[in-house]
């Protein structure tokens, strides 16, 4: 398959996949996948085996090369070329509960851009601008919901923990937890709520977690109203994320009006959203949160999903980025 869609972030976005569930008739998955817009290009392969013990608990490995122009993505001026894989196990524990238990290895090569941040600068300083490092990481995660796209009750969530061990360039850690919680208040109302966390940090001889590995916060998948990635810590600017991420919301969801019948791909919903990204030596204050309400709307076309947003901040501030209309489109052909 092959696609295209369109983000205010990432502008064009295009992407091609080749998908085998049955390779050979081996009953092995693998993926080759290719995605390109203004902020990533990234190469992909992916093979499965789902039924490597008779358990259910399945094997695989993944490879992958990522190039990334941050500033591209209204994040501070630097590049990453990051190339890279995994090896994987994943354990079934209930009929929606699973864990997976990895292996990963990365070699990243930084460049900074033109008059680049002094905290940035510091840090290639010290650590240098190539590296390579081993991760483990380990995650939980559980869905219940009645549909994967159009839920109207149910819960998915997730629990994952990454830490970049001894022996490679650095060492870090990443915890974070997603949450999407569907409830039907009647027959057309859906109330929906969803919380995202994130904390991460260095040990041993690196003082503090890699800036191309922070978190960030606004934008229609995060705090709608405000500019994608542009909440938190800014220095000349340009927006720099944090190692502390919190953002929530809740929704009601209803059909559109005015038509007597239901159209089960169009979905309408009255949200208020909050959240905001800190950095380390920055202490979390509730004063700090940022908060937005307004109307969005989701289309699953022929074309792909199409997803619309308008909202009003409550609470900006004068470095604060706005954007109250917000959209993103995708298609697959």
């Amino acid at each position: 398959s092959a696609g295209l869609g369109f983000s205010q972030t990432d502008g064009l976005i295009f992407n091609a996949n080749i998908s085998q569930k049955n390779f050979l008739g081996s009953g092995k998955h693998i993926n080759l996948g290719f995605n390109n817009s203004s902020a990533n290009t990234v190469y992909s392969f992916g093979y499965t085996n789902p039924f490597a013990t008779v358990d259910g608990i399945s094997q695989g490995f993944n490879a992958f090369y990522r190039k990334t122009d941050a500033k591209a993505s209204n994040i501070a001026n630097f590049n990453t070329d990051v190339w890279g894989g995994d090896v994987s196990f994943g354990i079934p524990i209930s009929e929606n509960n699973r864990v997976r238990l990895a292996l990963g290895y990365e070699n990243t090569d930084l460049t900074l851009g033109t008059n680049p941040i002094k905290s940035y600068q510091e840090f290639v300083d010290q650590e240098g601008d190539s590296f390579d490092t081993w991760t483990l990481s380990l995650s939980w995660s559980s869905d219940s919901r009645d549909n994967a796209v159009m839920p109207s009750r149910g819960m998915s969530q997730s629990l994952s923990a990454e830490v970049a061990t001894p022996g490679g360039s650095l060492q870090y850690y990443k915890l974070r937890y997603k949450n999407n919680w569907y409830h039907p208040m009647t027959e057309s109302l859906t109330m929906a709520l969803h919380g995202n966390l994130g904390y991460g940090d260095a040990y041993g001889d690196t003082e503090n977690l890699p800036f191309f590995k922070n978190f960030y916060a606004g934008g229609i998948r995060s705090v709608r109203g405000y500019k994608s990635n542009t909440l938190g810590v800014k220095e000349d600017d340009q927006s720099l994320g944090g190692n502390f991420l919190v953002t929530g919301g809740a929704e009601i969801i209803f059909p559109v009006p005015f038509l007597k019948k239901k159209l089960r791909s169009v979905r309408l919903s009255a949200f208020a959203d909050v959240g905001n990204v800190f950095d380390k030596d920055q202490d979390f204050e509730t004063d700090l949160l940022r908060y937005s309400a307004g109307l969005s709307a989701i289309w699953i076309s022929p074309f792909g999903a199409m997803s619309f947003s308008y909202a009003q901040p409550f609470n900006e501030q004068a470095d604060d980025e706005i954007e109250n209309f917000q959209f993103s489109l995708g298609s697959t052909f």
